[in-house]
């Protein structure tokens, strides 16, 4: 009823995804747009005299909707894992031979944590806009992501990564890095904060004319 009322009183909305502008457009019809959120990327980038400890990272809620146990019982044994983040599934990647777990961390201390691995995971069964998914990209991770509309979004858009389906195993992916490079330089520029608060204000002047 909240949102509802929030929709009325507006001469426009701006939506992080297109399936978040689906649900909202189907409430209240607006003029509207759909813009992601902005990232600095002069911190989210790739780092490169850090060295790459692990095979895979996780940024998160340790939470079933993320399928934290199934990204667990699908690792193959002789492939490491990176988990920062904090849920009630803890329990479930603490004392793992292959797995290190740092808990939750200052969103400023990510870019580093984020570079020491090659693949991104995010196994999540929903998600509006995926913030963590884009941070991992930026850096120059290879995204290995569930079959979502969020998701499947962003990797056509990306122009790489991999959709998991259950019972995929995770293991190792071929990765054409200059291919990736050049793909994830118009990406990067795409998602910059500076491009996207330019397209918010263009979006927001056609209502103050």
């Amino acid at each position: 009823a909240f949102e509802s009322f929030i929709l009325r009183q507006a001469d426009g909305c701006i939506y992080a995804s297109t399936d978040i502008a689906n649900h909202y457009n189907s409430i209240q019809k607006k003029p509207f747009i759909t813009i992601p959120n902005g990232f600095d990327t002069s911190s989210f980038k790739p780092i490169k005299h850090i060295q790459q400890e692990y095979d895979f990272v996780y940024t998160g809620r340790l939470i079933e909707l993320k399928r934290i146990k199934e990204m667990v019982e699908n690792l193959d044994e002789k492939h490491s894992l990176l988990v920062i983040g904090d849920g009630p599934l803890k329990s479930l990647v603490l004392n793992k031979k292959n797995i290190d777990y740092l808990g939750p961390v200052p969103n400023s201390k990510l870019p580093s944590l984020l570079n020491k691995s090659k693949f991104f995971i995010s196994l999540s069964k929903t998600e509006g806009s995926p913030k963590c998914l884009f941070e991992g990209i930026l850096c120059g991770l290879y995204p290995i992501v569930s079959d979502i509309p969020a998701h499947v979004d962003i990797i056509a858009e990306l122009g790489y990564g991999k959709i998991w389906t259950p019972g995929d195993k995770l293991g190792s992916y071929d990765e054409n890095l200059e291919v990736i490079n050049e793909k994830l330089s118009l990406f990067r520029e795409r998602y910059s904060m500076k491009n996207i608060t330019k397209s918010e204000a263009e979006f927001c002047l056609k209502f103050v004319r």
